[in-house]
């Protein structure tokens, strides 16, 4: 298997969701949408976010690299929809099709 395009580490607590981005490739920075997923947006821009519909990674701001994002939805349900959106969108990245079990305290490595 190739290297992965982009790798996340997401959790979902209650109706928070939240990560970082670990590895994304210098090819995509800055460079807008990424993917969509069931109306969700993953995105690079400016520095690494997450806001309702939108999951925004590593971007133009390499000073905000180490930064992480979260989001705190209405229900438990529009929490878990965004977290597997976010997935979907970075196994679409990825071409990969494939999730990785590895986590870190917790967080899922998402690849």
């Amino acid at each position: 298997m190739s290297e992965p395009r982009i790798v996340l580490y997401l959790q979902r607590a209650g109706r928070r969701v939240f990560g970082w981005c670990e590895h994304l490739d210098e090819a995509l920075r800055g460079t807008g949408v990424l993917a969509k997923s069931g109306g969700f947006i993953l995105a690079s821009r400016y520095s690494p976010d997450l806001l309702n519909l939108f999951c925004f990674v590593w971007g133009t701001s390499k000073l905000h690299d180490d930064r992480p994002f979260g989001h705190k939805y209405k229900s438990e349900r529009e929490a878990q929809q965004a977290y597997d959106a976010i997935c979907d969108c970075v196994r679409q990245v990825n071409a990969s099709g494939v999730k990785r079990p590895d986590t870190i305290g917790g967080f899922a490595r998402v690849v």
